[in-house]
């Protein structure tokens, strides 16, 4: 069995990465009369991507293979002694581009590869299983029902972007925390006023356990904005990761990135020069409907 807890897919385009989680070994069940055996250590832990750029946390004949993949050139780490009966791991890529297994509060291997990526993956993430064949699996494990043999549970996969280079400092007009309610899939404000021609930040603050983001739109475009969202939502996984659930339209003035749990991020517009209601919402998959608001224009 395993449990996914907080794996999910997220942007890995200039972002470092840490996974981590609980693997114990499950035991075989014994038949009438026979004696009991230990089940090796086998299966997919997580993967993402592809052999082109992706990565493979999984384990054959009771080791633990790390496998990052980057312009077509793998990199791989593996334990070389046996694996105890319950063990923790983290394996992760630092922004110099090392990799790193850990096994408990050991450091088993690190190699160094050529960087971050510089691209999102392209084949969704896949947890305690791979049904992926030839090049859109990571590595050269079995082809089909890759299926973990271990109970995993703690999982998580952790990111951290990029530090990027100093912004010129902006004065704002008028300053706007706009929070997200947790477990609610909501914002904390659904009214917020400016005046025409003014400049506004506004910083968006994640607390929920899911990405969000702002996405700024013109008066009475929602359901036109949200159903290309949508759309975009049934796309392939890299191209959607790039426009970050955003439509490229006209309709749209501004928007954030996707924010990831528990991040923020400034936003700094100038709010139009015609008043009036200009709707906001979260254009990640099934939010927009229920996470929206509206940003009031006054003279």
């Amino acid at each position: 069995r395993f449990s996914r807890d907080q794996i999910q897919n997220t942007d890995m385009e200039g972002n470092e990465f840490l996974l981590s989680g609980d693997i114990e070994r499950a035991a075989r069940i014994a038949q009438a009369g026979a004696t009991n055996t230990i089940t090796p250590f086998s299966g997919m832990i997580v993967a993402h991507g592809n052999k082109t750029n992706g990565y493979a946390l999984y384990m054959m004949d009771n080791k633990i293979y790390f496998n990052v993949n980057i312009d077509n050139k793998p990199f791989l780490l593996s334990t070389t002694e046996a694996l105890p009966n319950k063990f923790s791991f983290k394996a992760g890529m630092q922004k110099d581009g090392t990799l790193k297994l850990m096994i408990d509060t050991k450091e088993v291997g690190s190699t160094k590869t050529s960087g971050l990526y510089k691209k999102d993956l392209d084949v969704p993430i896949r947890v305690g299983i791979d049904t992926r064949k030839g090049d859109e699996k990571v590595a050269d494990y079995p082809d089909t029902l890759f299926a973990l043999r271990a109970n995993l549970t703690n999982a998580k996969l952790e990111t951290l972007e990029a530090i990027a280079p100093a912004e010129e400092v902006v004065k704002a007009d008028k300053i706007i925390v706009l929070g997200v309610i947790k477990d609610v899939m909501k914002y904390d404000k659904t009214l917020l006023t400016a005046k025409a021609g003014t400049t506004l930040q506004i910083i968006l603050k994640n607390i929920d356990h899911m990405q969000h983001n702002f996405v700024l739109i013109k008066p009475g475009t929602s359901e036109k904005v949200g159903l290309e969202a949508d759309k975009l939502a049934q796309s392939q996984a890299g191209s959607v990761a790039k426009l970050l659930y955003v439509p490229k339209m006209p309709e749209v003035l501004y928007a954030t990135p996707l924010v990831n749990p528990g991040k923020s991020y400034t936003l700094n517009i100038k709010v139009p020069d015609t008043p009036g209601d200009y709707p906001y919402l979260c254009t990640f998959p099934g939010h927009w409907r229920i996470m929206n608001g509206i940003l009031r224009v006054t003279k």
